[in-house]
Parts: C-alpha cells; sequence; structure tokens
C-alpha cells in the first residue's frame, strides 16, 4: 500500500513537471525570452516544482525544469532560457 502510494506521488509531480516544461518550451522556441507571469499563471504553470536550482555568477537563481529554466524577473515578468545537459546554458 505504502509503495503504490509513493508511486503515484512521483506521477503525480512528474505529470506537473511535464506540463510545466511543455508551457516553458512553447513560449520559449528561441532559447532565451522574457514573457509576462500572467501567461504562465493563466496556463496553470506550478512555480513550487521544479529540478533543481542555478545561479548566475551575480545571485541570480535560475529554477530548472529538466532542460528549460526560469527565473523571476519582478512580480510581472519571468526571463526563459535553455539549459543545456552539458551544465553550459544561455545563462550568464
Amino acid at each position: 500500500m505504502v509503495n503504490s502510494d509513493h508511486k503515484a506521488y512521483i506521477r503525480t509531480v512528474n505529470k506537473i513537471l511535464l506540463k510545466n516544461r511543455g508551457i516553458l518550451r512553447s513560449v520559449n522556441p528561441s532559447g532565451r525570452t522574457t514573457v509576462p507571469k500572467s501567461y504562465l499563471d493563466e496556463h496553470g504553470f506550478d512555480y513550487s516544482l521544479f529540478t533543481g536550482i542555478h545561479t548566475t555568477k551575480k545571485g541570480r537563481p535560475y529554477y530548472l525544469v529538466y532542460d528549460q529554466a526560469y527565473s523571476l524577473d519582478d512580480d510581472e515578468t519571468v526571463s526563459l532560457v535553455v539549459f543545456y545537459r552539458d551544465a553550459q546554458s544561455v545563462v550568464g
């Protein structure tokens, strides 16, 4: 019973992460852009789940959703970048 509950939880979390990744990919085909936070909100983006955090040399956090990354600029805009597997990204 505990194992099946654990697996169900993991499936739920992964479903949310994949939805978030799809939202980020759909609005960021060029690999770097800025979007209104309201766009992500309207599409059901869940800010509480991510796969990692990358902090730039200037101390700015980018939250990873697999290969997609976002950083909250302010209450209204979000910067999006693609974070490549070899740990090199378009993040400065």
